[in-house]
């Protein structure tokens, strides 16, 4: 698999919709309904990860922040309190969801893929559908493969990362081990990109002339009216 990293999206944007328009000029699908999705799933992706890649980008989300587990905040003895009180809660609040950001990063090359293999049996219903129809669409394909992918990605991160307190925490405090808090930073990982991809696609069908397409301006400008 071909290694993504930030610069790749920050340095420019535009990553995945040059493997989206490679495959679409490719494939001779010119101006038609499903390459105007794809392009519409494209520019998504690309604000998405624009922001979620940027330091600290999933805490700063309301969309895509992960909150702690839940037991850490359950379990009330004396250890729990005090190392989940205050600064150090944030700090490893903060910690989770730069975790994401690593799975985040895995999933970018698999998600560019799926765009460009997007197979539509309506098109037109999807372009007047739901806000976030496309976005919809592409996360029902994939099913767990951002799951699996993303998996290795906040492992090592955590692995590299080897915080002293969040160790001390899983082993004295909550029961929660190594594999049930990376699980559960890329459910939330997960969750959030598809939750940023859909905000961006709903944002795109609501204002089709910002973007400067004109595919997109004339099938989402003719899909709302």
């Amino acid at each position: 698999m071909q290694i993504w990293n930030k610069r790749q999206f920050l340095a420019g944007g535009s990553a995945i919709g040059a493997m989206v328009m490679l495959g679409g000029c490719a494939g001779g699908s010119g101006f038609s309904l499903t390459e105007a999705i794809r392009r519409l799933l494209s520019l998504s992706s690309q604000r998405a990860f624009a922001y979620l890649l940027q330091p600290g980008g999933y805490y700063d989300s309301q969309l895509a922040r992960l909150n702690l587990p839940e037991a850490w905040a359950e379990n009330r003895n004396i250890i729990t309190r005090i190392l989940t009180s205050g600064a150090v809660r944030r700090e490893m609040q903060r910690r989770l969801n730069d975790f994401a950001e690593a799975g985040a990063e895995r999933a970018a090359p698999i998600i560019a893929q799926a765009i460009n293999n997007l197979s539509v049996n309506d098109a037109m219903q999807l372009v007047r559908g739901n806000p976030h129809g496309a976005t919809d669409l592409l996360r029902q394909g994939l099913g767990s493969a951002l799951i699996t992918a993303m998996f290795p990605a906040v492992g090592d991160a955590m692995q590299i990362a080897n915080d002293p307190r969040l160790a001390q925490l899983l082993r004295s405090a909550t029961g929660i081990d190594v594999a049930g808090l990376t699980r559960h930073v890329v459910d939330g990982a997960e969750t959030g990109l598809w939750n940023a991809i859909g905000a961006e696609e709903a944002a795109i069908r609501a204002n089709p002339s910002a973007t400067n397409d004109p595919l997109i301006i004339a099938v989402f400008g003719l899909g709302a009216a």
